[in-house]
């Protein structure tokens, strides 16, 4: 009796797992992933031990399964109590479906009894095995199926393959040990070895789930890397540009005023004026001591005025230049895209941004016009862009940014008036 708790506590602890790659699949999760699952393994231990009190009952095994992945979504992952139903009656349901189809699987192939398990162990732990390896075959497969899955998180068909291997290696021992007469020692090897196996499938799904989170890292890192050398081949040329056009305004303005004097005539007087005025628009517009701070400001203000966007900038006090210029440029750039996206599709069309010193934070606001309420899944902001690759990275660069310098990064938005507002606070 003693074994057959051992293994029904660990059964539980399998589950807790194969639990912990389905909600990862659709939910963020709270905390780390060891305090995750730290927290799931107490939970589920709990629940096992009031299922071992009575007596592995079916209805009492079905409704603390049920609880168990219920509280354990609840403390663990971001996400509200309605989708949390929905997912642990869809594991409760996909964990019985799975077990009786384990249950007749073994007894076609094997000709056995369908209640068999009860008094043989060795049937006990092959339906254990073969049950879970199923659970967690449909389990994975769904996260291909349900449309709440998260971006790049959803498995490849070939690694399913695997699996169904195990189950039908396990079969095959099995029956194998039936036609001949194998001592006891190789039966319970071959029990063990069917737990081995389900372990296994259950690690390389861990290890794949790692793999894709380190490629979606990479893929970011990437797309960050050649965003930022862009960025700067742009502001070189446009820096190179204005220098030009300042040589350019300033010997003009020299030209125009030895013309002026020459003619001494005061047609002539007003002509030079006029042209003077169209000099003044063609110099850059901003003025922020800060060189990569004007170069940016100066770009959104082209395409805002292209776009009939109406850009206001306030910065008096603070100009950001303790950050260095590939921070500030991802930084700024980010902050400035999403606004300037939001606001050409928008209605009213505008966009306020400020830099100042506050009570010696420097604190920066972006507000922009915004139409459409922004769509929000487990707290995080969800991308409106086509490119559904880039999702989040560029929420997730600023936040990364903001960190760095020790500041602190909050979103708002008016549904009556219609606009966002993206507020960052950098301590001195």
């Amino acid at each position: 009796m003693f074994y057959i708790n051992l293994i029904n506590i660990a059964t539980y602890e399998i589950e807790m797992l194969i639990a912990f790659l389905y909600f990862s699949d659709f939910l963020n999760k709270k905390f780390k992933r060891s305090i995750v699952l730290l927290y799931g393994f107490s939970i589920y231990l709990l629940l096992s031990s009031v299922n071992i009190y009575f007596f592995n009952n079916f209805t009492i095994n079905v409704l603390s399964f049920t609880l168990a992945n219920i509280i354990y979504c609840l403390i663990c992952f971001e996400t509200n109590f309605k989708k949390v139903l929905f997912h642990s009656l869809i594991l409760t349901a996909t964990m019985t479906i799975t077990e009786f189809i384990s249950v007749y699987l073994i007894s076609c192939i094997l000709n056995v009894k369908t209640n068999s398990y009860r008094t043989d162990f060795e049937i006990y732990i092959l339906n254990l095995a073969i049950s879970k390896i199923l659970y967690t075959i449909v389990c994975k497969f769904l996260t291909k199926l349900l449309p709440e899955n998260k971006p790049k998180s959803k498995v490849p068909l070939y690694l399913f393959i695997y699996p169904f291997c195990c189950v039908f290696s396990l079969l095959l021992f099995r029956k194998i040990s039936e036609e001949y007469a194998i001592s006891f020692q190789l039966k319970e090897m071959i029990s063990i070895f069917s737990f081995i196996s389900l372990v296994a499938i259950i690690v390389t799904y861990f290890l794949y789930g790692d793999n894709i989170k380190k490629d979606d890292e990479l893929f970011w890192l990437k797309h960050e890397f050649n965003k930022i050398e862009s960025d700067k081949t742009y502001y070189k040329l446009l820096e190179l540009k204005n220098e030009e056009m300042h040589i350019f305004v300033h010997d003009t303005k020299n030209h125009l005023a030895t013309i002026k004097a020459l003619a001494n005539n005061p047609f002539v007087d007003e002509y030079v004026y006029k042209i003077n005025n169209d000099l003044v628009k063609c110099t850059p517009k901003c003025n922020t001591n800060n060189k990569i701070l004007d170069l940016i400001l100066d770009k959104y203000s082209d395409l805002c005025k292209i776009n009939n966007i109406e850009l206001s900038t306030i910065i008096k006090t603070a100009n950001l230049n303790f950050m260095n210029e590939m921070d500030l440029s991802s930084f700024l750039n980010n902050i400035l895209s999403n606004a300037y996206e939001s606001a050409i599709s928008s209605q009213e069309k505008r966009i306020e941004l400020s830099i100042n010193k506050i009570q010696g934070f420097d604190v920066l606001t972006c507000t922009n016009s915004c139409d459409n309420k922004p769509i929000i899944q487990n707290n995080s902001l969800l991308t409106s862009k086509k490119d559904k690759m880039l999702h989040g990275y560029g929420i997730k660069s600023i936040k990364n940014i903001v960190n760095k310098y020790n500041g602190n990064y909050e979103w708002s938005y008016d549904s009556n008036e219609k606009e966002f507002t993206t507020t960052v606070v950098f301590k001195e």
